[in-house]
């Protein structure tokens, strides 16, 4: 058996959460569990992105499941969790991916507003996932 045989099986029967999985290294990282056997959930807010993704790692013969979820919504984040246990079983890794980067602008110009959506989305979306 080759080493990239080996490696391509080191994740299955091993259920991979990953939010922010639409785009860059969010979805990266959702395709290389995919080759390696994971069952992948993709998480974010754009279900075409998420969409997209899935269809890629199940035509390349993996498995995955898209959910459209709002990191910043602790109710959608646990909705989340539970489609991921209820469809594979179990979740044995979560990759935190999701951000955003806000308004930029001088500290005494930025939005109080702006300020709590990228606090909500970047440190309490995780910490719904991780809860």
């Amino acid at each position: 058996m080759t080493t990239n045989a080996i490696q391509t099986q080191r994740f299955i029967d091993q259920t991979v959460l990953i939010t922010g999985g639409g785009t860059g290294m969010g979805k990266a990282a959702a395709m290389r569990f995919g080759r390696e056997g994971a069952s992948v959930v993709i998480a974010g807010r754009r279900p075409a992105e998420l969409n997209q993704v899935a269809e890629e790692i199940t035509t390349a013969g993996g498995i995955a499941l898209a959910v459209p979820t709002d990191m910043s919504d602790a109710e959608q984040v646990e909705a989340l969790v539970k489609k991921t246990v209820a469809t594979f079983g179990g979740l044995h890794m979560a990759w935190n991916n999701v951000g955003l980067l806000g308004a930029f602008a001088p500290l005494q110009d930025m939005r109080l507003v702006d300020f709590d959506t990228v606090m909500a989305t970047n440190l309490r979306g995780v910490f719904a996932c991780l809860k």
